[in-house]
């Protein structure tokens, strides 16, 4: 779960609908989600919505090396609402490249990806990486309620098989 952008109670109800979709129908028991959205009205939406399930929800935060006391204070400003925190040191000074080095690290992990990428600064890059992920499942929610699917991205040269709705 990264990139979900400003949250409306539209953009809410469709996140939450698509993590029951998730857990009820393909069991999925964690949840890797990028830190900055660990403070979002998304993420009361996720704990409300995994609750009961046995899910875990697992946050991402991308710092190079750090002190030992300096990590333990960022563990505990994420946990709670996170059940863990996971640390991908991007190896990169650039925001951008954080930000595009975490969301790859995220996405080759996953089964399947709840974001908002229409208009992102990076989702060429994003959409192009997620071409070459073989079987990655993708939920972009910008697209609206009525139209929320989630497609499987077919490597460049394949066929496009039909997108499952929700």
């Amino acid at each position: 779960i990264f990139m979900l952008g400003q949250a409306t109670y539209k953009s809410m109800l469709e996140f939450k609908q698509a993590v029951l979709f998730l857990i009820r129908h393909y069991h999925v028991n964690q949840f890797y989600v990028e830190e900055i959205c660990c403070s979002s009205p998304y993420m009361n939406m996720l704990k409300e919505a995994v609750i009961g399930s046995g899910s875990k929800i697992i946050g991402i935060t991308h710092y190079p090396d750090m002190p030992q006391g300096v990590w333990q204070q960022t563990v505990a400003q994420l946990c709670p609402p996170c059940d863990e925190v996971e640390n991908m040191d991007p190896h990169t000074r650039s925001i951008r490249a954080k930000k595009l080095r975490t969301a790859k690290a995220m996405l080759e992990r996953s089964d399947f990806c709840i974001c908002r990428l229409q208009d992102h600064p990076l989702e060429k890059s994003i959409r192009g990486y997620m071409k070459r992920l073989h079987g990655l499942k993708t939920l972009d929610i910008s697209r609206g309620c009525d139209d929320i699917i989630f497609e499987e991205v077919k490597p460049e040269g394949s066929r496009h098989t039909a997108p499952r709705p929700l």
